[in-house]
Order: structure tokens, then C-alpha cells, then sequence
């Protein structure tokens, strides 16, 4: 099989799809691997570690998408919507839900599109979206401490910059730490309690039901409250809240609208709000897409980051992660072409778009019919 790996379009993503010991890999079972030029740079992957593992550099994204099976991160933007071929797999995360104009281009396509967020594993999990929702919420604490200092923010806006209510997260002897409220309790949620905890934080995590609570409990020495969400508590919460994180995700679906503007309104002047599953329209009112150069806004007086790619801040060991869950779907792939779908059941969860169709009936119910 012929194999590409185009270099990332979207802004601040600088992560990349294969690395050069996956490409070896590939290579040693005699598939075809083509790298766009510069592709790994920023994860420190040079053109000449990939010709030492067996690719061919290229000079353009339509070279890389000229094969059967394209490996990205991020969905496509824009200016790629007309490079898949007809006929080929195109393998990374999707988020058609939230772009009618990049389903329509996917459909059009004639390509067959598999969505990383979710393929499935045998007990259920998520691997791929799991690696990179731990390192997004692993992320969300320490952006949301940088956030609560005063003066730090975005110099392009002057209200961003004086807007951190001037908190330590975890306070010093002599001072209360600062109160984290973080909804949802999966991988990203998980990750961002265990964190604000080790940080010094008081914690309190709200989630659909108690399932996750005991692991969260158990693999965290700090104390972190938990409640099934309700909300009303969360509303009574919020007066005194410094940093909400919003760590729900309904893998392929839109997110559910949470948090009203009153409640977002209700923080203390200067709190921090960072909502992780914003790649899915996010959870509060006031929640709109902000960038990895130029992260943070204001509303109602409560720093706003809704970054849809926190982990292409930390890009090298998001890569590692990434690849390191993605491998052996790259794999099966390569070997079986659509056919590792049916060898696969979870592999299968993960595609959406087929040769002009709508084929996952979650996404098809968002998108109002298979069109």
C-alpha cells in the first residue's frame, strides 16, 4: 500500500501523523511511505530521518494525499477539502460534527474518512482520543494556574492582559489555594483533577454518574471531591470558583451546552474557564474556539481558553503518544485496506464517511440525515 503523511494545515498543530520508526515499520513490510518536506520539523523529525527510515519526501500536501491510505492528526482544512482521492482512506481526527462545509467536501470526496476519537478497543475504551485527552487535561491545570496570574495574558488584547484574578493555584502557608471545579470524569477530566490536585488545589469533580469516581479516587494521593452532576450544586459552586474545566466529550456527537452565560457570570472577576472539548462545540454558552497563538478571551469577566488542540502545545510527546496508540491501526490498514474493518469491530466504530456516505449513525444524526 501507498502510504502519505501530509504536514499539518491547521494553526498551531504541529504535531505529525507517523513517525520514522513507524515508518520503518511500514516500509519493512514492503508499503510505500511518502512524507510531505517538513512535515516532522517541529517535533524535531528531520526530511533525512524519514529517508533513513525508507520514505520519499514530497513537495506538496496533493503528492501526499495522491495514495491509498493518508496518516494526519488534525481534520482537514479548508484548502485541503478537494485533495482526497476517491477511493482512499484518510486516517486522523474528523470532528465533522461541529463543519458541515468539511462533511460535504468528505462525501464529495469519494475517500472513506476514519475518525480517531472513535475507534474503539476491545473493553470499550478509546485509545486514541484517550492519549491525547490525558495530555489535554493534563495541560488545562497548568494553563488555567498561568491564566489566574495577573498581568500574564495575551498582550494583543488589553483587557486579557490585566484580567487574572492574581491567584496562586495552590497557595502558599498563610493562604487558601485556589478551588477547581472539573466536569466530566474521563480521560481528560481524570487527568486534569489528578493534576490540579498535585498541584495543591481543592478539587471537585462533577460527572455523569459514579462509574470513574473510585479509579479517579484511587490514583490520586490528594483529596478530590466528587458529585454526580447536578446543576444546581455546580451553580451554587461557581461563586467561588477560580479555574472550570470543561472535560466532556460525546466521542463523534456535539457537546451538550452546560453552562449558561449567568453561571459563567457568577465566577469571580478574574477566573478561568478552559473548555477542553471545544473541537465539539464545548460546553458553556459562552464558549467559542480561540487559537494555540493567541489562546485566551474574556467574557463576562472570566478568562476564556478554548483551544481545539491543546496537546500540539507539548507536540513532541503528543506525537509520541499519539503514534504510539495510532500504530497498530496504521498497521492493520496497510496490510488489509477496508478489510481490517472487518477483522477489527473497534477499528470499524471509528469510520464515518464511506465512498459518499454518512456510515456512523451518530454523526449521521447530527448532520440531519446521510444527505
Amino acid at each position: 500500500m501507498r502510504i502519505g503523511v501530509p504536514h499539518e494545515k491547521k494553526p498551531g498543530e504541529s504535531r505529525v501523523g507517523l513517525t520514522p520508526d513507524l515508518v520503518a515499520a511500514l516500509v519493512a513490510h514492503d508499503h510505500v511511505v511518502v512524507v510531505e518536506r517538513d512535515a516532522g520539523l517541529a517535533v524535531g523529525l528531520t526530511d533525512d530521518a524519514y529517508r533513513a527510515a525508507g520514505a520519499g519526501i514530497v513537495e506538496s500536501a496533493a503528492e501526499a494525499f495522491d495514495v491509498d491510505l493518508v496518516v494526519k492528526v488534525k481534520e482537514l482544512q479548508p484548502g485541503e477539502y478537494a485533495l482526497p482521492c476517491r477511493g482512499s482512506i484518510v486516517l486522523g481526527f474528523q470532528q465533522f460534527a461541529i463543519e458541515p462545509a468539511f462533511l460535504d467536501a468528505a462525501l464529495a470526496s469519494g475517500a472513506s474518512f476514519i475518525a480517531c476519537e472513535t475507534i474503539a478497543s476491545a473493553t470499550n475504551e478509546l485509545p486514541v482520543l484517550a492519549a491525547m485527552s490525558r495530555i489535554a487535561g493534563t495541560l488545562a491545570p497548568q494553563i488555567g494556574a498561568m491564566a489566574l496570574m495577573r498581568g500574564l495574558l495575551s498582550p494583543s488584547s488589553s483587557a486579557a492582559s490585566k484580567a487574572g484574578a492574581g491567584i496562586l493555584l495552590g497557595g502558599v502557608q498563610g493562604t487558601a489555594p485556589a478551588r477547581v471545579v472539573v466536569i466530566g470524569a474521563g480521560a481528560s477530566g481524570s487527568a486534569a483533577a489528578r493534576t490540579a490536585a498535585a498541584l495543591g488545589a481543592n478539587v471537585t469533580v462533577f460527572a455523569a454518574s459514579t462509574r470513574r469516581f473510585a479509579a479517579l479516587k484511587g490514583s490520586c494521593d490528594a483529596h478530590i471531591e466528587t458529585s454526580v452532576f447536578d446543576a444546581d450544586a455546580l451553580r451554587g459552586l461557581l461563586p467561588a470558583t477560580h479555574l472550570l474545566i470543561g472535560a466532556v466529550l460525546l466521542p463523534g456527537r456535539t457537546s451538550p451546552c452546560l453552562i449558561d452565560r449567568a453561571m459563567i457570570a457568577s465566577m469571580p472577576e478574574g477566573a478561568v474557564f478552559i473548555d477542553i472539548g471545544i473541537d465539539q462545540r464545548g460546553i458553556a454558552e459562552t464558549s467559542r474556539m480561540s487559537r494555540t497563538d493567541d489562546p485566551f478571551y474574556v467574557e463576562e469577566g472570566v478568562v476564556h481558553c478554548c483551544v481545539p488542540n491543546l496537546p500540539a502545545l507539548v507536540p513532541k510527546s503528543a506525537t509520541q503518544a499519539y503514534v504510539a496508540a495510532l500504530g497498530p491501526y496504521v498497521m492493520a490498514l496497510a496490510e488489509h485496506g477496508l478489510q481490517a474493518l472487518d477483522l477489527d469491530a473497534g477499528l470499524a466504530r471509528g469510520l464515518q464517511v464511506h465512498q459518499g456516505r454518512i456510515s456512523d449513525e451518530r454523526l449521521a444524526k447530527d448532520a440531519g440525515g446521510t444527505r
